[in-house]
């Protein structure tokens, strides 16, 4: 944090008409280089995408113990925990802004690591999916996103409560309607849209059907198993 406001103290002091381009965003804000900036991620081809997915485990390998704990701690997959958090790396520029209003406490923001919002992580507190330390119930929302920036571990547990959540909100009746090998993409897909759940005889269920991937989701599940390969294969 203290990055970003010496970064914009410096724009600031920058001559007038200077033009903001991605770069100089990226500057001001001090974001992680290796994102894709104002387009969706999910829309390149495959192959450029796990590019983007390899740089941002680069900067993600130092909390893979952190995701390890906290997959096993929640009892999710760690190589889809890890495909949800370089997918939000790779996204993070464009919310760069909102991360510093959410610091704040001015608006419900994404913050973090894994790009976890004020609300979702009160809500999976008060619902005993995750607890971190110095949590306290009645702390204010830019107490708690500050917490959740502040420290990444408690991003990625936040993360991690999350799939959990999403996993049991949908329930077993539906994961039997699904294939076995969609599930990871599909949750992943649900994870990033925050839909409430269907049921199977519900008019929304006749209607919609079981929940489908998305490309999103697809690309997340998929780079998530190709790199935790590779990095088991690179120990």
């Amino acid at each position: 944090m203290k990055r970003i406001m010496e970064n914009w103290r410096r724009f600031n002091q920058q001559p007038s008409g200077l033009v903001l381009t991605e770069e100089r965003l990226d500057e001001i804000f001090g974001l992680q280089r290796g994102g894709v900036a104002l387009s969706d991620p999910e829309n390149l081809p495959a192959p450029e995408y796990q590019e983007k997915a390899a740089q941002a485990y680069e900067y993600l390998e130092r909390y893979q113990d952190e995701i390890s704990a906290a997959a096993s701690r929640q009892g999710v997959d760690p190589e889809l925990l890890l495909g949800i958090l370089m997918d939000e790396y790779i996204r993070m520029y464009p919310r760069g802004f909102g991360d510093l209003l959410g610091y704040f406490g001015l608006i419900n923001a994404s913050m973090g690591v894994a790009q976890v919002k004020g609300d979702v992580a009160r809500k999976l507190s008060e619902e005993g999916y995750y607890t971190p330390p110095g949590y306290k119930p009645d702390m204010s929302r830019k107490e708690l996103q500050r917490m959740i920036a502040d420290n990444p571990e408690v991003s990625i547990n936040y993360a991690a409560a999350f799939v959990k959540y999403v996993d049991e909100a949908w329930g077993e009746e539906v994961w039997e309607q699904v294939p076995p090998e969609e599930k990871n993409a599909i949750l992943a897909t649900l994870y990033s849209l925050e839909r409430e759940p269907r049921k199977p005889g519900s008019p929304e269920w006749e209607e919609r059907g079981a929940p489908k991937p998305s490309a999103r989701g697809t690309q997340i599940a998929a780079a998530g198993k190709k790199i935790s390969q590779r990095a088991r294969h690179d120990v």
